[in-house]
């Protein structure tokens, strides 16, 4: 529901189940106002609103990428065979960039022992949740998340990407962003919160993966 405050206009999302029955003091966090909001005013003020504020992301729309369970396209040991020439020169020295511009030739630096390093391997990405927030007249997408260390090994944290998608499938926004920390311990749980300022209302899904680089 939307809350407005009377002596500056400034407007705030606020969950119902935050007021009790006989309401509760609130506090406007630009011009410091201070009254008493009763829930019956709160749905008036509801009522009277234009236009909808847009929903959060429904969890089924959250996807989340973990390191080593990506698809893989294998296109078979014949094409795969005529390219062994060529890669197998340059595959030793350029292996990031022989997988990049090539994707199945991965297998092959598996089945000689020469696994590419995976991302985030051992890192997993677990509940995330979206919110829609209006601060100082700026409507923000709030994205926050956690990720464990599901590996006996301290790890270096990786970058984190956000991508947002419409019904169709079509990436809107796209983005990189860190966690709250750069090493996480075994079995350490870190958060991580990404915002997005003025979203598209086209937005139904969200997608958050582990990326590389600096």
């Amino acid at each position: 529901m939307i809350l407005i405050c009377s002596a500056c206009s400034t407007r705030y999302l606020l969950d119902p189940e935050v007021l009790a029955s006989g309401g509760r003091q609130v506090r406007c966090t630009k011009c410091g106002h201070v009254w008493h909001q009763e829930p019956s005013d709160l749905s008036r003020i509801q009522e009277v609103s234009t236009p909808a504020e847009p929903r959060a992301i429904p969890r089924a729309a959250i996807h989340v990428q973990s390191a080593g369970r990506e698809d893989r396209h294998f296109l078979g040991w014949a094409i795969l065979l005529l390219f062994v020439a060529g890669v197998v020169a340059i595959g030793l020295f350029a292996r990031p960039q022989a997988i990049a511009v090539w994707p199945p030739i991965e297998r092959l630096y598996m089945l000689v022992g020469l696994e590419s390093e995976v991302v985030g391997k051992g890192l997993e990405i677990r509940n995330i949740t979206s919110e829609h927030l209006l601060e100082e007249g700026i409507k923000l997408l709030i994205i926050k998340g956690e990720v464990i260390n599901a590996s006996k090994e301290v790890q270096e944290m990786p970058r984190l990407s956000g991508r947002l998608q419409d019904s169709r499938g079509e990436t809107i926004n796209e983005w990189n962003f860190m966690a709250t920390e750069a090493r996480i311990l075994p079995g350490e749980i870190v958060t991580f919160e990404t915002r997005i300022e003025s979203p598209s209302f086209q937005v139904e899904a969200l997608a958050i993966s582990f990326i590389g680089g600096d």
